[in-house]
């Protein structure tokens, strides 16, 4: 595992962001070993935050992530906790008030996107952290990329 390391300095001037994840971070971090998303996950100044809803889509695909990282379902759910202790997770019921605005600005791109965008729009936060480039097909909400959160870092 890398550690990011930061200067006193930058860690000074940092102040703390907010992001919603979308599942495909957590499912990364889940998949690939050595990866630099839970590193990210781990650093002190970012907070995280999740909709409950992804914690369903995480169950219903766990076979997919056991076949894909090669763990044994008892270490996958040991990570998952050790990953989701970084997250907070939002109950539907703070989200749904926001499910029709973020219809408007992601069902059309991709529904399963809704929860991400709803929880974006009913929290303080500075974006939605995601790998999937189609979030990029709406301007309403702030998008992140892992690069982009490295940049934030270095």
């Amino acid at each position: 595992m890398e550690w990011v390391r930061l200067p006193p300095t930058a860690l000074q001037s940092l102040n703390k962001m907010r992001f919603v994840l979308d599942i495909n971070i957590i499912i990364s971090a889940l998949i690939r070993e050595n990866s630099i998303i839970r590193t990210v996950l781990n650093v002190p100044y970012f907070e995280f935050f999740l909709p409950n809803y992804a914690i369903r889509e995480l169950k219903k695909n766990e076979n997919i992530i056991l076949r894909k990282s090669g763990l044994k379902k008892e270490e996958l759910r040991v990570l998952l906790r050790l990953i989701l202790s970084k997250v907070k997770i939002i109950d539907d019921k703070i989200i749904s008030p926001y499910y029709k605005t973020a219809e408007e600005i992601i069902g059309k791109i991709d529904v399963k996107d809704i929860p991400y965008i709803a929880l974006a729009l009913a929290i303080k936060n500075d974006g939605v952290w995601t790998s999937d480039t189609h979030f990029q097909r709406q301007n309403k909400i702030k998008i992140f990329t892992t690069k982009d959160i490295l940049e934030i870092l270095a």
